[in-house]
């Protein structure tokens, strides 16, 4: 099979913490150099031993990571600031977007998450001692952010300690992959794109004539998410229900980090975010916590979702996405498509940060809770 084939081929984090009890974390997770001959030392690939999404028996190949509509729901758990707040201490040092949550409020992930960032330290230090990679004087960042950092901006009497609630982060990128990517649904698209879970249509899938729900593009005031707006849909409480999620490239940041990125792809976001409480004293959040303006969250309707690229009729990932998600969001063959009108969407008033989300109720969008 040449590289510009190459099929994508996902699974769900409940399928690898199936196969790490039933084989063992090393021999279901795999963390390689390039085995391009001219390919820098300093580039790995993380590799997953599991069942993938269809599938019935386990597949070696990239660990691409499928967060369904019918996995518990991964809480945004802090705020993104607005760009053109100085004052905030992110905006100041230039931190790119990502999409910040905890251990305890993303389920599934968050417990493979918390098995694979310790396995990642533990395999780094081992292919350092062998010989396999030179790490030079870098440290390894962990996926996982288990202790407080002991810089100014974090109150005195919490830095350096433990969290109560560790926490981790998915990359957020508004660059294109490369035209000449090897899977060719991902050629050229935009890495990061985000979909309002509230907003659908269905539609019938050409190839298997079975209904599906499709979500439309996110936009902020007419305008595509990038960089200078993704603020206002990466809130604290909102809460991502479907994502694809890269996580097979371990590298070498600058000459300070060996890292572990978490890439968030496709996001589909449920922005109706409720009030939590806010007794948890001994938790540390992000410093400069700011209320967003209001602003009306509209989105762009769409012929054909991109939510999952992977679904294309040149790729065998399609039907086998279709027949572990037939339960998820897809209707009976046998049952005529009855709409129901779209709410018109009222504007999405910021709220203060909260610190704990609760589920929440799916508003205005009858058609997306078939599940």
């Amino acid at each position: 099979m040449s590289r510009r084939n190459q099929k994508i081929i996902k699974y769900t984090a409940d399928s690898i913490l199936e196969s790490i009890e039933k084989y063992g974390i090393e021999d279901t997770v795999f963390i390689v150099r390039q085995k391009d001959k001219e390919a820098d030392n300093k580039w790995l690939v993380a590799q997953v031993k599991a069942i993938p999404v269809g599938g019935d028996k386990r597949v070696l190949s990239n660990l691409i990571i499928l967060h369904r509509t019918k996995d518990d729901p991964i809480t945004i758990t802090s705020s993104l600031p607005d760009p053109s707040d100085k004052n905030d201490i992110r905006v100041k040092n230039k931190y790119g977007p990502s999409i910040e949550t905890k251990l305890s409020c993303s389920g599934s992930m968050g417990k493979l998450v918390d098995i694979l960032d310790k396995y990642f330290a533990k395999t780094i230090e081992k292919m350092q001692s062998d010989g396999t990679i030179d790490t030079g004087n870098r440290e390894i960042s962990p996926v996982v952010k288990r202790i407080n950092s002991s810089k100014k901006e974090i109150p005195e009497k919490y830095r350096g300690m433990p969290k109560a609630d560790p926490s981790y982060r998915f990359k957020v990128d508004f660059k294109r992959w490369s035209p000449n990517h090897p899977k060719k649904t991902l050629q050229n698209k935009v890495k990061t794109m985000f979909y309002d879970f509230a907003r659908t249509k269905v539609v019938q899938n050409k190839k298997t004539k079975k209904n599906k729900i499709e979500y439309e593009l996110c936009t902020v005031n007419g305008k595509s998410i990038s960089e200078k707006n993704v603020h206002h849909v990466i809130q604290d409480g909102f809460n991502i229900r479907k994502t694809t999620l890269f996580m097979d490239s371990p590298n070498f940041v600058h000459d300070a980090w060996i890292s572990w990125p978490i890439l968030a792809t496709d996001v589909v976001v449920d922005m109706t975010a409720d009030e939590g409480d806010d007794d948890d004293e001994d938790e540390v959040v992000d410093a400069n916590e700011f209320a967003a303006p209001e602003v009306k969250v509209q989105s762009t309707k769409v012929q054909e979702t991109k939510a999952d690229e992977s679904e294309s009729d040149d790729e065998k990932s399609e039907s086998e996405e279709e027949k572990s998600d037939s339960g998820d969001e897809s209707e009976s063959d046998e049952e005529p498509v009855k709409k129901k009108p779209v709410k018109k969407k009222e504007p999405v008033k910021a709220k203060k940060p909260v610190r704990r989300a609760v589920s929440r109720a799916v508003k205005g969008g009858d058609d997306s809770d078939s599940e």
